[in-house]
């Protein structure tokens, strides 16, 4: 995430079981799950949190 922010790409964390418990707070946003969520949707910064 670190890179990707440096390189001014958004970062979007959404955590599984191996990462639930990293410090994923470098990310732009965070999601619990990308159900329902399209590219034009995390693009624009709508959709769930």
């Amino acid at each position: 995430m670190t890179a990707a922010r440096a390189a001014e790409v958004r970062c979007v964390a959404v955590p599984g079981p191996a990462t639930r418990g990293h410090d994923l707070s470098a990310a732009e946003r965070q999601l619990g799950t990308l159900a329902g969520v399209g590219l034009t949707d995390l693009l624009t910064g709508r959709g769930p949190r």
